[in-house]
């Protein structure tokens, strides 16, 4: 219970947690998925992930408000600055919703969920991109985390909720805000 996006709070152990989660993902993830099946990854895999379902309720969305399409573009422009040959993992809670939102981007692919795999399983997924741009979710938070790329970029949300009386998170230093 709470919100499990804060380094503070485990940062003498993050070592060991990042070790005991990968290792429980990686035995407990269900499918293999094609997207990461090539013998040369030459492509730079980027996920992206957009949550819908339960900010949509008044409650939630007041309180973390929906990241808006300006977001992902500006993330996505500066991942393509950064990084070539990219390929963007999409991952939602909605995909059609996702699929509507970012409709203008190239060289995507989207992650079904629902015909994939379960919760454990994405999250595995998720760990295997080189980059990420996250939501304003503890998920993709912990994706972008748990990732052991030195060279990953992160980018996030600058301000994780859309209420100012909630407090602010913490990030990794490296990690870019928008």
């Amino acid at each position: 219970d709470g919100y499990w996006q804060n380094i503070k709070y485990f940062s003498k152990s993050s070592q060991s947690i990042k070790y005991i989660i990968k290792n429980f993902l990686k035995k407990n993830k269900k499918k293999n998925s094609n997207i990461f099946k090539t013998k040369k990854r030459k492509n730079n895999y980027v996920m992206v992930h957009l949550r819908f379902k339960d900010y949509k309720n008044k409650e939630n969305l007041i309180k973390h408000g929906l990241l808006d399409k300006n977001y992902y573009l500006r993330s996505i422009k500066l991942i393509n600055r950064l990084k070539k040959n990219n390929k963007f993992i999409i991952f939602s809670d909605e995909l059609k919703l996702a699929k509507k939102k970012l409709s203008f981007l190239k060289n995507k692919i989207f992650f079904d969920q629902k015909t994939n795999s379960d919760p454990i399983t994405t999250m595995y997924y998720m760990t295997k991109c080189n980059d990420f741009i996250i939501s304003n979710s503890t998920f993709s938070w912990w994706a972008a985390y748990l990732c052991e790329n030195q060279n990953k970029n992160v980018i996030c949300p600058l301000n994780w909720f859309a209420s100012k009386k909630y407090k602010k998170i913490s990030y990794e230093k490296s990690w870019i805000k928008i």
